[in-house]
């Protein structure tokens, strides 16, 4: 039987994944978690707007400057690890060996090595090693995913899709200030976009199409940095995906994806294309990014009624479709698929499920298999751009 007491739950670092993403999550569901601790190193750090000092911000709570005092808490459940990607490996090795959960932020890991080694530490120890991939539970992703009909792709209003484009594209010309992901050493590993917003953008496309057959990258700069020396890892990448399939096939077509993210595009955030989707039967396209991430970043809570709920002009995405008899042109715009659907709050609800009543119940959390195919992925696309040639996808 499923334990009924919250999860107790610390966090590492304090950082704006911390206080965006996580935080007002675990606080939202006080029947299934509760928040018990912060680990932030050095408190007194001002290095950016977005450190702060936890144990005065957050008296309430548990405090610790490092993550073998945290293990000493036996009454710790969960792990949230918030820290820079190249920490991500020591941290939840320590926790999986001192008999915790953890949810490690995306990246999983800077290498896939490190991501595999984890893989086999939690098989070992039976433990949760969730990543936290929040726009799986993006709005536009779930209407996507409904429009699609995986089950049955040849009955989805778009019928057997052979082109998928999908896109962060932002206008954000002037190099960024200093921060770990501009750190060209060690702290800065799985820097750049690919690692960034490519980890969002191919998780998606491997939730819905699994791996590819070849995979062509370019990893580049389009920033022009003051030092000579470029951005840490590429400040833009396209990568383009080919599935071999089966041209006769209703469910599993030869199918091309392109993934793209971008820093000089010049156009308001809302007209920016997120995903251009076309089949045998119709296209989709939705222009604009998942509003949750903005929301909470203006201090917009997941209890609050506007949250998760996108303009009207942006919502749902416009579906046109072509009458195979007639070849009448049809063009729709669509609601927000559940409008008023929890979002990211799902994540941590299927989370709890996923800790209290085992991996069957996890939903669309994706454990730490998924992470290391991603980097498996990621990596791919680093060994194209790296070698200017098409790469085959070996998982």
């Amino acid at each position: 039987m499923a334990s009924m007491k919250p999860i107790q739950t610390a966090i590492v670092g304090y950082g704006m994944s911390a206080k965006i993403f996580h935080i007002p999550f675990i606080e939202h569901l006080p029947g299934l978690f509760k928040l018990t601790a912060i680990m932030q190193r050095d408190p007194s750090s001002k290095s950016n707007a977005m450190v702060s000092n936890a144990p005065a911000e957050r008296p309430d709570l548990l405090h610790y400057t490092s993550v073998e005092g945290l293990l000493q808490n036996r009454e710790i459940d969960l792990v949230v690890i918030t820290t820079p990607p190249s920490s991500h490996f020591d941290i939840a090795t320590q926790c999986l060996k001192g008999g915790k959960h953890v949810l490690i932020e995306k990246p999983l890991t800077p290498t896939l090595d490190e991501a595999l080694r984890l893989e086999r530490l939690a098989q070992e120890t039976s433990k949760v090693c969730a990543v936290y991939q929040n726009r799986r539970f993006d709005s536009d992703f779930l209407t996507l995913k409904a429009l699609l009909n995986l089950a049955d792709p040849s009955k989805g209003p778009l019928g057997r899709v052979v082109d998928f484009e999908t896109h962060m594209d932002r206008h954000r010309p002037s190099p960024p200030a200093s921060s770990w992901k501009t750190d060209h050493g060690e702290r800065g590993r799985a820097s750049g976009a690919v690692y960034d917003l490519g980890t969002h953008l191919l998780d998606q496309v491997l939730v819905l199409y699994g791996s590819p057959t070849w995979i062509t990258g370019f990893i580049f700069d389009q920033r022009v940095y003051p030092d000579g020396q470029g951005s840490a890892g590429g400040d833009s990448f396209v990568a383009i995906l080919q599935y071999a399939g089966d041209a006769s096939s209703p469910t599993n077509p030869v199918r091309t994806v392109t993934v793209k993210a971008t820093v000089v595009s010049p156009m308001a955030p809302e007209r920016q294309l997120r995903y251009l989707v076309k089949g045998t039967q119709g296209t989709w396209e939705k222009l604009g990014v998942d509003i949750q991430e903005d929301q909470l970043k203006k201090g917009i809570k997941p209890m609050d009624g506007e949250y998760g709920v996108e303009p009207a002009e942006q919502a749902g995405g416009t579906l046109t479709q072509v009458a195979e008899n007639t070849g009448q042109v049809s063009v729709k715009r669509l609601s927000q698929h559940g409008a008023d659907a929890k979002g990211y709050v799902l994540f941590y609800e299927q989370l709890a499920q996923w800790i209290k009543k085992g991996s069957e119940h996890r939903g669309a959390v994706p454990d730490v298999s998924d992470g290391s195919e991603l980097i498996r992925l990621v990596e791919s696309v680093q060994l194209s751009s790296r070698e200017g040639r098409r790469v085959a996808f070996k998982a």
